[in-house]
């Protein structure tokens, strides 16, 4: 499992969020999306959720989405 987790968590990850608003792209570092969507008590098929520096808006991973903690635990 430690070696599935390292490749999970490779340094320097990022993945790229798109506000739904203003369309404004930010990379979000991996292990910053992976610890929100650890201690989010929310849906777990559902990514975590950033607001927009910009305008305040909703950003969504802008490709779809998986879990990828469900292969290390």
């Amino acid at each position: 499992k430690k070696k599935k987790e390292r490749s999970l968590l490779e340094k320097g990850a990022t993945i790229t969020y798109r506000c739904l608003q203003c369309n404004v792209e930010e990379e979000i570092p991996e292990e910053v999306v992976q610890y929100f969507d650890l201690v989010d008590p929310g849906d777990p098929t559902m990514p975590p959720r950033f607001a927009c520096e910009k305008c305040g808006g909703e950003m969504h991973p802008k490709e779809p989405w998986q879990n990828s903690l469900e292969d290390i635990f």
